[in-house]
């Protein structure tokens, strides 16, 4: 496993850490996309958005929003790592084409 540091300002959460670590830098072509879902409040979105800054990535968090909603915030999250402009979805099957297009190969980073 790459080592990835724990930024500073990240407190506890070594177990959490070490999983998002194995995940972001796992070695198969088959790992390129996580999920994480769970209770509101615990920390999800800081340890997620602080591991994306160490490794380089993309990071998207959902919100209680519609889906035409959360497809176009999610076009204009994309739209920087392919020069800028920005997308349209008609769904999610169509954006996550356009992810995996846009960022080819292993995890989502740019």
């Amino acid at each position: 496993m790459s080592s990835v540091t724990k930024p500073a300002h990240v407190f506890g959460r070594d177990r959490e850490w070490a999983g998002l670590v194995r995940f972001a830098t796992s070695p198969s072509p088959d790992v390129r996309l996580g999920i994480v879902s769970g209770s509101r409040r615990l920390g999800k979105t800081y340890l997620l958005d602080a591991l994306t800054r160490q490794v380089g990535g993309f990071f998207f968090a959902a919100a209680d929003e519609t889906e035409t909603a959360a497809l176009a915030r999610f076009g204009q999250a994309l739209a920087p790592y392919n020069g800028g402009g920005r997308y349209a979805f008609a769904n999610w099957n169509e954006a996550l084409e356009r992810l995996f297009s846009a960022i080819p190969g292993g995890l989502v980073r740019p």
